[in-house]
């Protein structure tokens, strides 16, 4: 679309994306992080203790699809489990009274990272299977992914608005997040 609006050959908008988005990478431990010192992960805990009367979290981690060139020759791989992430228990097992509290309280502070990855998403529709496959290689599908959370994060930060953004659209890209889940 770059290249189209502003009669940019297509060679020169690769070379222009591979290049900012390189010196956006650069940026992404000041812009992509978790809480660091005492005062800033209390705050972040009191708040998300306000959503859900679930102590001592500071902060969330989900996925999300980004639709990519198909590779042949990566198979699938599990993901990360630590001490101290929290997973809900299984729905499939006879949940007890304080485990089907704990999993309530979980999902409510997890739509707060469905609504983050939504509003993502909605910035930058390439992120979103709305916007199409990204025909890319995955180490510079990682690279873009990485440059547009440092720029979503820069946009929060400094209060710079979605484009044409209405709650509809963004629900709908929320629902499609949840729907990856389920």
């Amino acid at each position: 679309m770059l290249g189209t609006v502003s009669g940019t050959s297509q060679p020169s908008c690769s070379r222009i994306i591979e290049e900012v988005s390189s010196v956006l990478q650069t940026h992404a431990r000041e812009r992509i992080r978790f809480p660091t010192d005492l005062g800033e992960r209390e705050t972040v805990s009191h708040a998300f203790y306000r959503v859900a009367a679930l102590p001592n979290v500071i902060g969330i981690v989900d996925g999300s699809h980004v639709l990519i060139k198909a590779q042949t020759d990566h198979g699938d791989s599990g993901y990360f489990r630590a001490p101290y992430l929290a997973i809900p228990f299984s729905r499939r097992a006879v949940l007890s009274i304080e485990q089907q509290l704990f999993n309530t309280a979980l999902t409510k502070t997890r739509s707060a990272v469905e609504r983050c990855i939504g509003l993502w998403k909605c910035r930058f529709r390439s992120m979103h299977k709305s916007g199409g496959d990204l025909c890319y290689e995955p180490g510079k599908v990682c690279k873009l992914i990485t440059a547009s959370i440092v720029l979503h994060n820069y946009c929060l930060d400094a209060g710079i608005p979605l484009l044409d953004a209405d709650e509809n659209e963004l629900e709908n890209i929320i629902c499609d997040l949840v729907d990856e889940v389920d």
